[in-house]
């Protein structure tokens, strides 16, 4: 990001506690979560790549559009070498067309959510 916009970042994030708004995303996101709502949860992706604020275009380019490739590339090679692996990621690299599991299943592995 550099300086300024990290700094424009970390204006937005204290913006967003400031206002509530944070905390009503996370309440949705918790909802969601909590009750399995795959739906609703790809439906919040919008809300956080929208807008052309520095923190949803970081979302969007950095971690939807760079590091979830990224990351895809290498639970491949894991998954290559035969043994079991365990991968953690956060909740918004599951999520939409560009998540995890979508990229996987566009690399020809079986992804199948488990409830």
């Amino acid at each position: 990001l550099g300086d300024a916009g990290a700094d424009a970042y970390l204006r937005e994030a204290l913006d967003d506690l400031a206002s509530g708004a944070s905390l009503s995303k996370a309440r949705a996101i918790n909802a969601a979560w909590g009750s399995g709502d795959a739906r609703a949860l790809d439906a919040l992706i919008p809300d956080g790549i929208a807008g052309g604020a520095v923190t949803s275009d970081f979302t969007h380019r950095t971690l939807l559009g760079k590091r979830n490739p990224e990351m895809a590339e290498r639970i491949g090679h894991l998954m290559k070498d035969g043994e079991v692996s365990f991968v953690g990621v956060g909740l918004f690299h599951l999520l939409g067309a560009n998540g995890l599991p979508q990229l996987l299943s566009q690399r020809g592995y079986r992804v199948e959510r488990v409830d």
